[in-house]
């Protein structure tokens, strides 16, 4: 699945998985779910995955054999959840989890989008009239081509940046691009900040739900780590598994980076002291992800005001620039005013 999607996918999912938990719920099976669900699909990325996976499970696999026949349909975080559920028995809660996850990512797509709707239409009606000796001839002298290719030296170059940008950020994209992204993205105010909460907020998710499927401590760690979509948790959990084996609690683990902040590391050793490591996992999660989103609409805030500012900087040095242009020549046709 792509890191980058459209509300109205990230709301299909979120649909789809709300309806499998309230038909396992009431005691439908799960192949009969899956196969109900794939004769309602109304979009084909949903049918062919679900066909795939009524297939697999009609013929006697688990769901945690038969996910990966469904190739990229969906994340680690998301395959990682449902093996765990269907492990524990608790495949039903599971779902509920995934679907209030994509409809938390829905609703801060589409606010994202609301946020950058007005500086991108600003920025478009500025780049369409200005300057304005280009909208000039195009009126008085009828010049589209000239018209049409300078809006494109600007267009074009602007949406081939975006489109890179939303390649970048594929999970189809490898270990070590998703690691230098991560580094990278460290050092960005906001959005650094933001990521590592989301990636804590599914390490502790994914550590509930394996933990409560009877997984040992060490290996679920292992997965979790995996799902969280951060190289940088993966590679300390694969550091510390030999300190892991030979004694060291993960609580301790959990203290010695930096990478989990004072909050996290604290909340964890208490659950695990206490022996309630599940509540203080669920209390990780929400808070994280909480953290992680209020952060990300922060920085879409504050950038698309900038984008704004600069929009409107831009265009009143236009006009500034076509009216000093205007009084010159006006200027400079007054006999003698040289």
């Amino acid at each position: 699945m792509a890191l980058v999607c459209t509300p109205g996918q990230l709301r299909r999912r979120a649909e789809l998985f709300d309806r499998l938990a309230q038909l396992t719920a009431a005691g439908m099976p799960l192949p009969a779910a899956i196969e109900d669900q794939r004769r309602q699909a109304a979009s084909a990325p949903f049918r062919s995955p679900l066909a795939t996976l009524s297939r697999q499970l009609h013929s006697g696999s688990t769901l945690g054999d038969a996910l990966p026949h469904t190739g990229r349909w969906l994340s680690d975080f998301d395959a990682a959840l449902l093996r765990a559920g269907e492990q524990s028995g608790r495949l039903p809660g599971v779902l509920e989890l995934l679907a209030r996850h994509y409809r938390a990512r829905a609703d801060l797509a589409r606010t994202l989008l609301v946020l950058l709707a007005y500086p991108l239409l600003l920025a478009h009606v500025a780049a369409l009239i200005f300057p304005v000796e280009r909208l000039q001839h195009l009126v008085l002298r009828g010049d589209w081509a000239g018209y049409v290719g300078h809006k494109l030296l600007l267009l074009v170059p602007f949406y081939t940046v975006v489109l890179l940008g939303i390649a970048a950020f594929q999970d189809s994209r490898g270990e070590s691009w998703r690691a230098l992204l991560e580094r990278v993205l460290h050092y960005v105010p906001g959005l650094g900040p933001a990521r590592r909460s989301l990636a804590l907020a599914r390490l502790a998710a994914a550590l509930e739900a394996l933990i409560g499927a009877g997984v040992s401590i060490i290996e679920a760690w292992d997965l979790a780590a995996a799902a969280s979509g951060s190289p940088a948790l993966r590679r300390i959990v694969q550091e510390s598994k030999a300190k892991l084996y030979e004694g060291m609690t993960p609580a301790d683990m959990v203290r010695e980076h930096p990478a989990f902040p004072p909050t996290f590391a604290s909340q964890y050793q208490v659950g695990e002291i206490s022996g309630q490591l599940e509540a203080s996992l669920i209390r990780l999660r929400d808070d994280c992800q909480e953290d992680g989103f209020r952060r990300l609409k922060v920085v879409f805030m504050v950038g698309a005001g900038l984008a704004v500012g600069l929009v409107l900087l831009l265009v009143a040095w236009q006009i500034i620039h076509f009216w000093v242009r205007y009084y010159q020549n006006i200027f400079e046709a007054i006999p003698g005013a040289t």
